[in-house]
């Protein structure tokens, strides 16, 4: 079957197992490729364990093998938000990352864990929210990738439409991430979804749908002052396309673009190694994990990228049993639900 002919409900399992298929890939990469090898012997290349002890993994000690972590999470919160109450609403976001803060207390209690998984833009707008505070005022700190790693989904509401695209994206930000920061950078992974979403399967049309909506997102929500982000996708194409070897590449990405909570190094990052492996998803989702940094993210975006490219039947059969197995999410199901709200969203 050719990349065009993929229907949409195989893409969006295929975004969805990518983002918890990279997250749980990352999860136990430490947060440099060194000290990733030097804990665990090598590269990671399948589902491992994390390192059950906290002063060598305070993020994610006692997870086990497959197991996502808050990328994962927060993406499925954005889908469950759409699929119950069927429109692109404020109130609605901010109910799901609620309900989802509510869950990881839950989780991390059965972890035998001290905290959870919430980053700290999500946490402090949860803390506010649950205060009382509008959404409208709670998410104006937030620069970090959360909105990022969570965005992929938001591709499918207006599949091909870039400005419809950066005007749902901005909403679903709003909670928690309401800087041009934050909404730029989200806006380049959910305008790069909605291209692949109505069928564009070249990679410099993927490109430049990201840098547009990372332009446009970059208008929208309290003003703070970052680098451009549609430029570091420019440089981080630059970086993937060098006659290298992938190893060379992805230390170059780590060294000059960089792999960690700012969402304007954690997006060009995921774009470089999606256009590094051409798209494939299990390479990209490797490539991601290998750079360095916060390594779960950055497999949870490639792995949405590809995996819209693809299709859920590009990653290896072991990905979704895997996943499945480990978390029991039904992604199918989830598809197949979130497909229909948004096409009562369109009026399809």
């Amino acid at each position: 079957m050719s990349l065009k002919a993929i229907n949409l409900l195989d893409r969006i399992h295929g975004c969805l197992l990518g983002i918890a298929a990279g997250d749980a890939l990352g999860m136990p990469a430490l947060s440099t490729l060194e000290r990733t090898i030097a804990l665990h012997g090598s590269e990671i290349t399948t589902f491992i364990d994390a390192s059950t002890d906290p002063a060598i993994d305070p993020v994610h000690y006692n997870l086990s093998a497959g197991e996502v972590t808050d990328d994962t999470y927060a993406a499925l919160a954005i889908v469950k938000a759409i699929i119950d109450s069927g429109k692109v609403d404020v109130q609605a976001f901010a109910k799901a990352f609620i309900d989802w803060a509510d869950d990881d207390v839950k989780l991390a209690a059965r972890l035998g864990r001290e905290c959870g998984f919430l980053g700290p833009s999500t946490g402090r707008a949860i803390e506010r929210l649950r205060a009382g505070f509008s959404p409208y005022e709670t998410g104006g700190e937030g620069t970090t990738n959360g909105s990022a790693m969570r965005v992929g989904p938001m591709g499918f509401v207006h599949p091909g439409d870039i400005a419809a695209t950066v005007d749902a994206t901005e909403i679903s930000c709003i909670p928690t991430h309401n800087t041009n920061v934050a909404i730029s950078a989200a806006c380049a992974i959910s305008c790069a979804v909605s291209v692949m979403a109505a069928g564009v399967t070249d990679m410099a049309e993927i490109v430049a749908a990201a840098k547009e909506g990372s332009e446009f997102g970059a208008t929208r929500g309290r003003v703070g002052y970052c680098p451009s982000i549609a430029k570091r996708i420019d440089l981080a194409v630059q970086l993937a396309q060098q006659n290298k070897t992938h190893a060379e590449i992805r230390r170059d990405i780590y060294d000059l673009i960089g792999s960690y909570l700012p969402a304007y190094e954690i997006v060009p990052a995921a774009i470089g190694a999606f256009v590094l492996e051409g798209g494939v998803p299990e390479a990209s989702v490797l490539s991601a994990i290998n750079i360095g940094g916060d390594c779960d993210t950055l497999g949870a975006i490639a792995g949405g990228l590809a995996g819209t490219l693809h299709g859920v039947n590009g990653f290896p059969p072991l990905y979704n049993i895997q996943i499945e197995a480990a978390n029991n999410f039904g992604l199918r199901k989830l598809s197949e639900q979130f497909l229909a709200a948004t096409q009562g969203i369109n009026g399809a």
